[in-house]
C-alpha cells in the first residue's frame, strides 16, 4: 500500500467516526471507575459497616465514544460479597459499548479488639476491650461485634494490642470449680427445695455437672446457675 492508499484509508475511517469522536470527546475514565466501585459497593451489602470499593485503573490507551446515556453497572458472574469482584459497566446510548472493571472491596466493620498486650489467660473486661473497624473479609476465623459478649471471658493464648477477638481465642472461665461447695436447688412449680453439695468437675454458666450430696453422698446431675449454686431439673 503505497502513501496515498494509505491516506486515503484513514480519510474514509475519520468520515466514518462520530462527530463527537472526530471533536475529541471520549468517555472519560474517571466516570466508568466510578460506576463500577459504586456498583461494586452496592452488591457487597454490609448492614451496620460500610463498603471501600477501589476499581483498578484503566489501560490510559483505551478511547470509548461518549455516551449519550447515563452509565449502567453490573456484576454479572461471580460472588457479589467476594474480596474482588469484575464489574460490567455498559453505555446504552446511541454508539453502545461495554467494558469490564476489577474491583477490590474491603467490608468494614467495627469489631472487638484488645487495646493492650494480654496473657494467655487473662479474663477480659472493658478496660482492655474495645470496637476498631476492620476488613472482616479477612476475618476468616470469625469476630465478635458486641464488647458485652467478650467481657468475663479468658483468653487461650497470649494476644498483642490491636487483635480482633474470635470466637476460637475465648473461652468461658468456669463458674464452679471441682471440690467446691455449692447450693443444689431443685424447684418443682413455686416450691424450690435446696440442699448443700459439692461439685465434683469444673463447670460453666449452664452446663450440666456432676454434684455429690454432702448428707446423702448420692451423685446427681445439676445445671450451674451461677458461681454458688446448681440447678436439678424435675420430671
Amino acid at each position: 500500500m503505497n502513501n496515498y492508499q494509505r491516506f486515503l484509508a484513514a480519510f474514509c475511517l475519520l468520515l466514518m467516526l462520530p462527530a463527537k469522536v472526530l471533536a475529541g470527546e471520549w468517555q472519560l475514565h474517571a466516570d466508568i471507575l466510578a460506576v463500577a466501585a459504586s456498583t461494586a459497593r452496592s452488591g457487597a451489602g454490609l448492614d451496620g459497616g460500610r463498603v471501600r470499593a477501589v476499581a483498578d485503573k484503566i489501560d490510559p490507551r483505551l478511547r470509548l465514544v461518549a455516551c449519550s446515556q447515563p452509565l449502567a453497572g453490573d456484576i454479572p458472574y461471580g460472588n457479589k460479597k467476594a474480596s474482588r469482584v469484575t464489574v460490567e459497566v455498559q453505555c446504552p446510548g446511541t454508539q453502545p459499548w461495554k467494558v469490564y472493571v476489577p474491583v477490590k472491596l474491603a467490608r468494614l466493620q467495627r469489631v472487638v479488639v484488645v487495646n493492650r498486650p494480654l496473657p494467655r489467660g487473662a479474663i477480659l473486661t472493658k478496660e482492655v476491650i474495645s470496637v476498631a473497624e476492620r476488613d472482616i473479609g479477612s476475618l476468616s476465623r470469625g469476630y465478635l461485634l458486641n464488647v458485652e459478649h467478650a467481657i468475663g471471658q479468658r483468653l487461650r493464648r497470649a494476644v498483642m494490642s490491636g487483635t480482633v477477638m474470635t470466637p476460637s481465642a475465648l473461652e468461658n472461665p468456669p463458674m464452679i470449680k471441682r471440690g467446691q461447695r455449692v447450693t443444689v436447688e431443685a424447684r418443682s412449680g413455686a416450691i424450690t427445695v435446696r440442699s448443700a453439695g459439692i461439685a465434683k468437675s469444673d463447670g460453666v454458666f449452664g452446663q450440666v455437672i456432676n454434684v455429690e450430696g454432702i448428707r446423702s453422698k448420692r451423685k446427681i446431675q445439676a445445671i450451674v446457675r451461677s458461681a454458688q449454686s446448681v440447678e436439678v431439673l424435675l420430671n
